[in-house]
């Protein structure tokens, strides 16, 4: 007992003279590394289509991975992504993602750039993928990317959202 009292005290003294109780609290490594202007979080976004939950009704979220090349990567590692004009289409049991503006990587030339408007697929399970054939079929509704970010394992993901176009005087 006596040998406890004397560490009790001993870090009291200690933590008083520190004045900043909370250095022995702080984690060794940050959750988020940053170097240089590229982004390296855990479940990082990108970018957010605000606009898409102000016109649309959204009944379920999907997730998805996204297939991109390096300097798409690399770019959305910066944040250059826009969202706004982004929908999806189903073609031949395949998940396409169009008008999503991903813009060119500043860091090399144009022999290996990609195009910035171009469709992109996404990477849904069969399954999934049939699910909202169907629902896009029978009840009129659409598919809106929602937000971009990266994944725990940091692989590019969509958020999808399921649903219908409000109407002109339910947009609040």
């Amino acid at each position: 007992q006596q040998a406890l009292l004397l560490v009790l005290s001993i870090f009291w003294i200690f933590c008083n003279y520190l004045d900043d109780v909370e250095c022995l609290i702080r984690p060794l490594r940050p959750i988020c590394h940053r170097r240089s202007t590229a982004l390296r979080c855990v479940n990082a976004i990108v970018a957010t289509n605000r606009q898409a939950g102000f016109e649309y009704e959204f009944e379920e979220k999907y997730e998805a991975g996204i297939k991109l090349c390096g300097t798409e990567v690399k770019s959305c590692r910066k944040g250059q992504v826009q969202l706004n004009d982004g929908h999806v289409q189903i073609n031949d049991g395949e998940c396409w993602l169009s008008g999503v503006h991903i813009a060119e990587y500043s860091g090399c030339g144009n022999k290996f750039q990609h195009l910035p408007k171009r469709n992109r697929k996404l990477l849904l399970s069969r399954k999934e993928i049939l699910k909202l054939e169907q629902r896009i079929l029978q009840r009129n509704l659409e598919i809106i990317p929602i937000r971009m970010y990266f994944s725990e394992r940091q692989l590019v993901k969509v958020e999808l959202g399921v649903g219908k176009k409000k109407s002109l005087n339910d947009k609040r």
